[in-house]
């Protein structure tokens, strides 16, 4: 019951509707363009441009790995490319069509195929909510299979009410689509690793999440400390905020997280 947002907050029905139309609105005032990474169906992304971009973020959605796309995320366009942010919004095969190791293998393919797009931001931020979450610390992981260069282009993340011990999905009903063992699920949790990246990795969930989700949060913490603990990144709990409403945060150029997402183009890389 603690990971079945959608019965913890009676409204989520409604942010979806109105993050799907902040970015039908974002898609048709900003310019991007759509690449494919891949031969997979959805192995798509939206480049958002900036003028003299200070950096790129890399965005990973959430859905347990099996729901929504990036096309409800474009929302978070507009406040990352005035402040001179790029913004790449990936989209991937989703759950029982692929498994959680091939979503993986996805995200590291579109890193890599944005690693030969020429003129972008030398210096990446990758940031993802909830399995995405889980998605962007496996990039810090040696379940992802980066390039040297591609890891050194990284100068910071963050994890969003992310899942780093896959444990628990064994025994919740979307297992029945994600089809996890015990020993898979093992495997791939990115806590049990020791990271590959150097750039720190930020840890936040919403004050008001369940218990489980600040404790995925501080596990990844505890387990990171090289990267996880460094005084740019450090694992925050924003007060009055659930699974959903919390991601609003990154549109708010006053909101922490922002700041300090944003922050990391201030830095060189690692």
């Amino acid at each position: 019951k603690h990971y079945n947002n959608r019965a913890l907050v009676p409204n989520y029905a409604e942010i979806l509707a109105r993050w799907e139309l902040q970015s039908k609105a974002a898609r048709e005032t900003r310019p991007y363009d759509t690449h494919r990474f891949g031969a997979q169906p959805n192995a798509t992304l939206d480049l958002f441009g900036a003028a003299n971009a200070r950096a790129l973020v890399i965005f990973i959605h959430g859905g347990y790995w099996r729901a929504l796309t990036k096309d409800e995320f474009s929302f978070l366009a507009p406040a990352f490319v005035a402040n001179r942010m790029a913004l790449a919004v990936l989209n991937y095969d989703l759950c029982p069509n692929t498994t959680v190791g091939g979503i993986i293998d996805q995200v590291v393919s579109a890193l890599h195929y944005l690693d030969r797009v020429p003129r972008i931001p030398a210096n990446w931020i990758i940031a993802g909510h909830s399995a995405g979450g889980h998605l962007t610390a496996a990039m810090w992981s040696p379940l992802a299979k980066l390039s040297s260069k591609v890891r050194k282009r990284v100068i910071g993340g963050l994890s969003l009410s992310g899942i780093h011990d896959l444990d628990p999905m064994v025994d919740f009903s979307i297992n029945s689509e994600l089809r996890l063992t015990r020993d898979e699920a093992h495997r791939l949790s990115p806590a049990g690793y020791l990271p590959r990246i150097e750039a720190p990795l930020m840890l936040a969930a919403g004050g008001d999440e369940s218990p489980e989700f600040h404790r995925q949060a501080t596990l990844l913490h505890q387990a990171w400390p090289d990267v996880c603990q460094k005084p740019s990144a450090g694992v925050h709990f924003p007060k009055g905020l659930n699974h959903f409403t919390v991601l609003d945060g990154l549109c708010d150029p006053g909101n922490l997280l922002y700041r300090r997402l944003c922050g990391f183009a201030d830095a060189p890389a690692a």
